[in-house]
């Protein structure tokens, strides 16, 4: 080989070794942190689930955090906070997406909160991230806003109380009064809910893997976790508003899920004695079609025991709305 083409390939080699380095470590760079808790807090990493214990616990791209009767806060590193409330299952996303086409392409730092069931609140931070609340059938994109989200397994509700949002698919603007009668019923659509209950099915294996210390439950649990991020994956990409950049993510994680959990099958049944199989890993995509419908004024009564009557608005497609009014957290049992 001559002597500049080897220079060349090595240069390379080093250029490359440096740049994944730095994607590495970037990609495993906290992107918040659990300022506050009560009660119960669930979180998954990765292919790992367990409880939240101290405050400052990290979180990182990818991760969810699920309550049961307790709330946590948690803090972005750009200043931005949310505060989940009792039975509620979320996925928590952070990354660069790109769009364009051709040489206009750019790239965009996004982050995206999807609610799977339950409510939640959202302050945007002071950072240049674009952000994003979801449902399984519903995308709001904020702008500087602090909002009351949530899902009750059929509908997706907001309380915009600062700043101005983008509305896609069917999204009702309530009360916080509403809410709270959303709070309310909130245990029983976690219950009715399939990530919800996937994810503490998860936890409780894990649990008794880690008293019993024995090879065959310790695989039946991570079975068992991602089981439960592939049912949360599949929810978020049943959403048809979802952008392409955020579908192709979802669909490249999932895949990747897929195939581990073809391994962690596998590892399973060979300690239980049983046949390995192998599945070929699963893409989801839908057709979504755009719809122009003028905003009407509706009256909803709130989901509780009793019969509340408020004005609603239902908006299903790309409508823009900007409030002024403060920016204060509802209460909070912090």
């Amino acid at each position: 080989m001559k002597p500049r083409f080897k220079t060349a390939l090595i240069l390379t080699l080093l250029c490359f070794g440096v740049f994944s380095m730095a994607a590495s470590a970037h990609a495993a760079t906290p992107i918040a942190k659990i300022t506050q808790f009560k009660g119960e807090v669930l979180i998954v990493s990765g292919d790992q689930i367990s409880k939240v214990t101290a405050v400052g616990h990290p979180i990182n791209h990818g991760d969810s955090l699920q309550t049961k009767n307790g709330e946590a806060q948690v803090t972005f590193n750009d200043g931005a906070l949310m505060t989940i409330r009792p039975y509620t299952s979320t996925v928590i996303q952070e990354a660069e997406e790109e769009k364009g086409w051709f040489l206009f392409k750019a790239k965009d730092l996004v982050r995206r909160i999807t609610c799977q069931v339950g409510n939640l609140w959202f302050k945007s931070g002071a950072s240049a991230r674009k952000n994003y609340l979801q449902s399984p059938t519903a995308v709001c994109g904020l702008r500087g806003s602090a909002t009351e989200w949530g899902y009750n397994n059929v509908m997706t509700y907001m309380n915009q109380t600062a700043g101005g949002s983008d509305l896609m698919g069917p999204v009702q603007k309530v009360t916080e009064a509403f809410f709270k009668g959303l709070q309310a019923n909130a245990q029983q659509y976690a219950g009715q809910n399939p990530v919800y209950n996937k994810l503490n099915d998860a936890y409780n294996k894990t649990e008794q893997a880690n008293r019993t210390g024995t090879p065959l439950d310790k695989a039946g649990a991570k079975v068992a976790v991602l089981e439960a991020l592939k049912a949360s994956l599949q929810a978020i990409l049943a959403n048809p508003n979802l952008s392409d950049a955020a579908r192709n993510a979802l669909n490249n994680a999932l895949n990747q899920v897929n195939q581990d959990l073809i391994n962690a099958q596998n590892q399973l049944n060979t300690l239980s004695g049983q046949t390995t199989t192998t599945v070929a890993p699963t893409t989801s995509s839908v057709t979504t079609t755009t719809t122009s419908i003028v905003e009407t004024t509706t009256t909803t009564v709130a989901p509780t025991t009793t019969t509340v009557t408020i004005p609603t608005t239902t908006t299903t497609t790309s409508v823009t709305t900007t409030t002024t009014t403060s920016a204060a957290s509802p209460t909070s049992a912090f």
